[in-house]
């Protein structure tokens, strides 16, 4: 069956007027514009003026590119087809089939114009790629919480945002708060620039009241020692795991960093990697002793899979992939293998704690210290370093307890004058 032949721009104008009677919200309609705007500028550049099958295939293709390299966030991405999936449905019947218009998030899931939205608030207040992701959850948050409570985007009123924030995160969300907080202001400007007169306070002078530091013991040198002693170094999981557990209280990256770590980020000849922190996007370089080398190296000539997965640590079966999730629960696993207390909010990130306590212990000035944890202020230090002399004493350790009698990196310290060798 031939292809009806039809004027792009005049079908992009036929389904502007469609998306406007179905009842989008006015505040969506510039986005469906804006993807009908990018479908004519892209079948331009090809010296297209019709509508075809072929030229919506290539669009797509267009836009897995653009995810692919970093360009545009998957979500985005999603509602710019939903919108050629409603051309195509026009092109085909000559009328817009709106039934496919379901959520794509699991996680305060909302419709595809509310995502093509928050790509919109972000662009407006100038928000990078690399820090967008932090900040589309918590913006998704406010609008599915408006919707369940019976107000689109345009009827969202300070009543909603203001149970928003004393109701609903903190009993789902506290931890993000303080990013809570400036979505709520992105949001809400928004919204007044784009005609809601419902929203009447002043929310960029919301701040975060400081909370009160709690401090969460660090794992003891006997801990560290009964830890790395639970594990079993003839598997190829243990010496996975090993490596994991020495890197964290060796360097004190956090657990996302170390899940994101290459292979290529470790210079093994200057004993040091390089990384971009996933918290603050900030570049950082840690040094690697001499029994973190060495656990590594053993992991990548022995246990790590064959494979052409970037991140260093992987998982032991195929397809492999890299770690996917945090080290809770291996440092749980182990820490019951080598009966040390489960204490209340002591997880994997007390490694970091442990990191920075030792070099406070032993005299490191805390600029320094804070340097090496890839803290932007002093401020940040305070959960780490809040214990007196005689409370943090006891967890110094040096790796004595975990020596190095072989391997390539046998002998070398803490910040080695001597070359190692390289893994192949």
């Amino acid at each position: 069956m031939q292809e009806h032949k039809h004027d792009l721009k005049s079908l992009t104008n036929t389904l502007m007027e469609e998306v406007s009677a179905y009842g989008i919200l006015k505040v969506s309609l510039g986005q469906y514009q804006t993807v009908c705007n990018r479908i004519n500028e892209f079948a331009a550049s090809s010296g297209q003026e019709s509508y075809s099958q072929v030229l919506m295939e290539k669009f797509r293709k267009n836009l897995d590119t653009q995810v692919e390299e970093g360009c545009l966030c998957p979500g985005y991405c999603r509602f710019q087809k939903r919108v050629v999936r409603l051309l195509e449905s026009l092109a085909a019947t000559g009328k817009v089939d709106f039934s496919n218009a379901k959520p794509s998030v699991r996680k305060y899931p909302v419709s595809g114009e509310i995502l093509a939205l928050v790509e919109d608030i972000l662009d407006t207040n100038g928000i990078n790629q690399s820090k967008r992701s932090d900040l589309r959850a918590p913006m998704r948050h406010l609008f599915w919480y408006a919707d369940i409570h019976g107000c689109n985007a345009e009827q969202i009123n300070d009543s909603i945002v203001m149970k928003f924030l004393i109701d609903e995160v903190p009993a789902t969300n506290s931890g993000s708060t303080g990013r809570t907080l400036r979505c709520v202001k992105y949001i809400t400007e928004y919204l007044k620039a784009h005609g809601n007169t419902r929203l009447l306070h002043n929310y960029t002078m919301l701040k975060l009241k400081n909370a009160k530091i709690r401090i969460i013991p660090a794992f003891s040198e006997e801990e560290i020692s009964n830890i790395t002693a639970a594990v079993d170094p003839n598997s190829p999981i243990g010496v996975r795991d090993l490596a994991v557990i020495l890197f964290g209280y060796g360097t004190g990256l956090r657990g996302a960093d170390i899940i994101n770590l290459k292979l290529s980020d470790i210079d093994w000849r200057r004993q040091r990697a390089k990384i971009v922190q996933t918290k603050t996007h900030e570049p950082l370089t840690v040094e690697l002793n001499g029994t973190i080398l060495n656990a590594v190296a053993d992991y990548v000539l022995h246990a790590r899979p064959e494979c052409s997965v970037p991140e260093l640590f992987v998982t032991t079966k195929a397809p492999y992939r890299r770690l996917s999730s945090g080290f809770a629960d291996m440092i749980d696993k182990y820490c019951r293998k080598a009966s040390v207390e489960k204490i209340p909010l002591r997880a994997f990130h007390s490694l970091r704690r442990s990191f920075e306590t030792v070099m406070v212990s032993h005299g490191v000035p805390i600029e320094t210290a804070s340097q090496m944890m890839g803290h932007k202020r002093i401020e940040e230090d305070k959960p780490y370093i809040t214990h007196n002399k005689e409370k943090i004493s006891f967890v110094a350790m040096d790796f004595k307890d975990v020596p190095i009698t072989t391997g390539l990196y046998a002998g070398i310290g803490c910040r080695p004058e001597t070359e190692g060798g390289v893994p192949e």
